[in-house]
């Protein structure tokens, strides 16, 4: 299958969102973790900079991979929905899936594994019943580009469904 996603995660800063906060206060001090879809790892840093939590991070992005590397963040570069063999059953004490799921070809995989790999299970999704965002997709045909998602989604009018 070809994967025609074009992540870009050049930016080395953290970026910040509004549902980081929850989540870190969720982890528990100390906790060892595993971030799946990290991006640029800007939730690993912040959970190790707040909760002094060892992080592990899988992504896709090759950028992604390189700038969380820079942060000397252990990333490996690897899809999320396919079977993660190299990690052991309940490894982790928390597993995060953060605003990807929606993007990822075979989410059952996604949700299996991380029930198998990890104790606790965090996963965050868009809000696409924002009413900007609804808006904007009636409007314009398309999700709007907020920066969380790396792809456009398009509406496909007129198809017969």
């Amino acid at each position: 299958m070809v994967d025609n996603r074009n992540y870009n995660w050049d930016n080395d800063n953290i970026i910040q969102r509004v549902e980081f906060q929850p989540v870190i206060n969720w982890v528990e001090k100390g906790s060892k973790i595993i971030d799946l879809g990290c991006g640029n790892g800007s939730l690993l840093r912040m959970l190790r900079e707040k909760k002094d939590a060892k992080g592990y991070g899988v992504e896709l992005s090759e950028t992604g991979v390189v700038v969380a590397k820079k942060h000397k963040l252990d990333v490996r570069k690897a899809r999320i929905d396919e079977k993660l063999e190299w990690i052991k059953d309940n490894e982790y004490d928390y597993s995060i899936c953060n605003v990807t799921l929606q993007m990822v070809m075979y989410p059952e995989i996604v949700l299996t594994e991380m029930k198998r790999i990890s104790k606790r299970q965090i996963i965050s999704f868009p809000n696409f019943a924002f009413i900007t965002q609804r808006i904007e997709l009636l409007f314009c045909g398309k999700m709007p580009d907020n920066g969380a998602s790396p792809y456009l989604f398009y509406l496909l009018v007129g198809c017969n469904c």
